[in-house]
């Protein structure tokens, strides 16, 4: 009997997402200023839409309804706003993170959005 191949690197989990937002995303958070609150989104740019697409599959899996693949000046973005569904994005996959640009990033999310 054949043995079925499959293709481990179309696997989306927590590990996956915090590779890409190591390498192709941003952390982004701001403190409240007078006209607008804080702000406070996890954002992954990227010259294709499927693997955005996949990723933002994987999160409405785990509950996290607030994001969108846009594609913007023949860039697709995943753009996740809603402070709850950033915090556990960063939750899930902060462990993965290895540059220090992103944990920086993570740090002062922590620090602005946490509340």
């Amino acid at each position: 009997m054949a043995r079925k191949k499959t293709k481990r690197n179309n696997i989306i989990n927590w590990q996956t997402v915090g590779d890409w937002i190591d390498t192709e995303g941003t952390i982004f958070s701001s403190p409240a200023k007078k006209e607008r609150g804080r702000r406070c989104a996890v954002l992954i740019s990227q010259s294709e839409k499927e693997p955005l697409a996949k990723i933002n599959r994987f999160l409405r899996a785990q509950g996290i309804y607030g994001c969108s693949v846009n594609e913007h000046k023949g860039e697709y973005k995943l753009e996740c706003w809603r402070i709850n569904d950033a915090k556990k994005i960063v939750e899930n996959t902060e462990r993965y993170y290895i540059t220090e640009r992103k944990k920086r990033q993570m740090k002062r999310f922590k620090e602005i959005c946490s509340s």
